[in-house]
């Protein structure tokens, strides 16, 4: 209020505002400012992300390519247009500016990265390994990065290998679902049925309804020959609208081994049928 001029003080109110969690009013303190300093990229490329933060990923992109039209050489704007891109789903024009950017700054390990995962994301592991690897130069834990090294492993059946590379990508960010999915169903493929069922627990701890996760954890005992505590940990997961055709399949047979034979078939006719309608529901989407 006193000094209404001074965008660093705007500015350090929009991230406090931010951080927590008022975005919209982080937002507004963003564009007030700007209309203040127009000429400023640090108050332009806050408000950019924050926009992206709240979902408007095109908003906060238009707003980039002006810092970006200030200082083309700007790294910082540079990384944010290639995220906001990739949100975006425009992953081709996200790849060929970093390509393009990477002549200008080929020791850039940020560039490198996102140059890396877009590549991975395309299946073409080849191009993709050499840039995620130097990308880790740094040692600046990047999200993604260690994942798309581990899916490169995988697709080579390199299962011991990309086991490191899911274990250090959690290390960095322990609370992506999808990484955790992944190391999951590495450690099935290994027949680590403990491993992979205490990574399905921690999943399921996170979100009790995630049935895929509770069928996997269920299996991963089931695999141990402890059919009583799989039922017990799979029987939330019965209670999903629709029902899911692998989940009853699970029931059945854990209930098989469990001893009733007739309650057992019935289960397998119903995931069967149940299945039958999810590939015609796939179909129709197609």
């Amino acid at each position: 209020k006193d000094e209404p001029q001074l965008s660093e003080a705007q500015m350090g109110l929009a991230r406090v505002l931010a951080a927590l969690g008022k975005t919209e009013e982080a937002i507004q303190v963003y564009q007030s400012a700007l209309e203040k300093n127009p000429e400023s990229t640090v108050l332009r490329t806050n408000l950019a992300t924050a926009l992206a933060a709240s979902g408007n990923h095109a908003e906060g992109l238009k707003e980039m390519e002006k810092v970006l039209e200030q200082v083309p050489s700007d790294d910082i704007a540079q990384i944010g247009a290639i995220r906001m891109l990739t949100d975006l789903r425009q992953d081709k024009e996200a790849l060929n500016r970093s390509l393009e950017w990477l002549k200008e700054d080929p020791g850039n390990t940020a560039l490198q990265a996102h140059v890396g995962i877009i590549y991975a994301k395309f299946g073409d592991f080849e191009r993709a390994t050499p840039y995620l690897e130097s990308s880790l130069v740094d040692g600046v834990p990047r999200q993604f990065v260690h994942r798309m090294i581990a899916r490169s492993y995988t697709a080579r059946s390199m299962v011991v290998e990309a086991t490191e590379h899911f274990r250090k990508e959690l290390e960095f960010f322990p609370f992506h679902r999808e990484t955790r999915h992944d190391l999951g169903r590495t450690y099935l493929a290994m027949e680590k049925w403990d491993d992979a069922a205490a990574e399905y627990q921690f999943l399921c701890e996170m979100n009790a309804e995630d049935v895929r996760a509770r069928n996997a954890w269920a299996q991963a005992v089931f695999n141990t020959g402890d059919y009583d505590l799989a039922k017990t940990i799979l029987s939330p997961a019965l209670t999903a609208d629709p029902p899911d055709a692998h989940v009853v399949m699970l029931q059945a047979n854990i209930v098989d081994k469990l001893g009733d034979r007739a309650a057992a078939q019935v289960l397998f006719e119903q995931a069967k049928e149940l299945r039958a309608n999810e590939v015609a529901q796939e179909a129709e989407e197609l």
